[in-house]
């Protein structure tokens, strides 16, 4: 249910775990309204025209694997690399994460912050107050519980990453370079 804040963040961090293979909880605490960003897939792509929702992370965090060193002279270029198609009048995760970040109140800069409980408030968020990384757990931990996941058998929010990950992987479709770079492993 959109219209309840603390669902809301549920269901796009679920999401982002499930769909794009964030890994556990920093991903999701550290996350920034300015890395999710909106476009238009480019000629010649499967989904030329169509609107996209990408999250580009800043300083190439989302590559842990592949960082610049004395062996790595150079570091990938990950931008666009979590991008997912935006489907109209409906309830995909792009749609989502759109909605979510056109809630965010004056000067909010990480996504997920506390909900303003105040009844008459214009505000959706403090934008002050962001979530540390034992509320994001919680609160993926809760979001699982509703989608009928075992609380005791459940090992966390990195579970939806091995999901994503073990989906790419057997797809006969994807090749093991598309899934290793989707997956942000070198």
């Amino acid at each position: 249910d959109e219209d309840d804040p603390i669902q809301h963040q549920q269901k796009c961090m679920i999401g982002c775990g499930y769909q794009l293979g964030f890994r556990g909880v920093n991903e999701h605490t550290f996350l920034m309204i300015e890395q999710i960003r909106d476009g238009v897939y480019e000629e010649g792509h499967e989904f030329e025209g169509m609107k996209y929702v990408s999250i580009n992370h800043a300083n190439n965090q989302s590559d842990k694997t592949h960082k610049l060193s004395f062996n790595n002279h150079f570091v990938r270029d990950t931008d666009g690399i979590m991008r997912i198609p935006v489907v109209h009048n409906s309830d995909c995760l792009a749609s989502s994460l759109l909605r979510l970040v056109s809630k965010a109140s004056p000067g909010q800069s990480r996504l997920y912050c506390q909900v303003v409980k105040k009844k008459n408030s214009p505000l959706t968020f403090y934008a002050h107050k962001p979530y540390g990384k034992t509320k994001v757990r919680d609160l993926i931990k809760r979001g699982a519980e509703k989608l009928g996941l075992d609380p005791k058998t459940f090992k966390g929010g990195h579970a939806f990453r091995h999901h994503f990950i073990t989906t790419i992987a057997n797809d006969p479709g994807v090749s093991v370079a598309e899934a290793m770079r989707a997956a942000r492993h070198s």
